[in-house]
């Protein structure tokens, strides 16, 4: 009776929770920020890892706005770092982040592993107007001049409504996951704090893609991001979550027959 549960548990989760490919960055290795990344567009911005020490260290775009950089683990120096995304295989970017001033944004790029200058992209804006946050999405954005493209709509999420990201400088995560609908179509979700946004973009997806970066400060501003990571994740057939949930009923069913006796 007491192994039963954890082993439907196990089967229950662990399915949804295989990776393909992780990659963590803490950026508290010198030169992790050059040595992982290659910059498509500065965009007047400063890109720089600090060297705080002590567990502090993270990546900032300071003083500029429109900068943008792909992950590549060989640097600026030739060839590309790719994942590959499937209706079975899902890629989920989780980071935190932080931001100093008003309307500084944070963006995640979805780019096309074939063109660079393609890509869909997942950007959050804090204290959009004033007190309020705002997730938008783009499916034509162009990663090599850290463009935005021309944002949709804001699929679930309310515009203008609190997240709990704050300013000053304190880390707060946002994540996006980037999967492919059974109509092959791309859909993007946002989550940034407290709020989830997700959307269906029109078009044929990605299959072949690369992970890339749009920070946007103003002049006086900073925003930072830490605790990267990147990784690809199976997704069960539905099928599947139809056995297991079968599973987990009988379970529970032998359980209440034996407390009964």
């Amino acid at each position: 009776m007491k192994i039963l549960l954890p082993i439907c548990a196990g089967l229950l989760f662990g399915a949804s929770a295989l990776h393909a490919d992780s990659v963590p960055l803490d950026f508290e290795t010198a030169n992790q920020f050059t040595n992982s990344f290659r910059v498509l567009s500065a965009g007047g911005a400063t890109l720089t890892q600090t060297s705080n020490g002590g567990a502090n260290d993270y990546m900032q775009s300071a003083n500029g706005s429109g900068s943008s950089y792909v992950y590549d683990a060989n640097g600026a120096s030739a060839g590309i770092s790719s994942f590959t995304v499937s209706q079975s295989t899902s890629l989920t970017i989780s980071a935190d982040v932080s931001f100093t001033v008003s309307n500084n944004s944070f963006g995640i790029y979805i780019i096309n592993a074939a063109d660079e200058s393609q890509g869909y992209l997942a950007i959050f804006n804090v204290n959009f107007s004033s007190t309020s946050d705002q997730i938008r999405f783009s499916n034509n954005a162009v990663p090599t001049t850290a463009g935005a493209g021309s944002p949709l709509n804001n699929g679930s999420f309310a515009n203008n409504a609190d997240t709990g990201i704050g300013l000053l400088g304190a880390f707060n995560n946002i994540s996006l996951t980037y999967s492919i609908n059974g109509s092959n179509a791309p859909v993007l979700t946002m989550t940034a704090g407290s709020q989830t946004s997700s959307i269906t973009l029109s078009g044929t997806a990605f299959t072949d893609v690369e992970v890339g970066f749009r920070m946007s400060s103003t002049a006086s501003g900073i925003v930072g991001m830490d605790n990267l990571n990147i990784a690809t994740s199976a997704v069960p057939e539905p099928s599947t979550y139809a056995a297991l949930a079968g599973i987990a009923v009988l379970g529970l069913a032998t359980l209440r027959r034996r407390g009964n006796r």
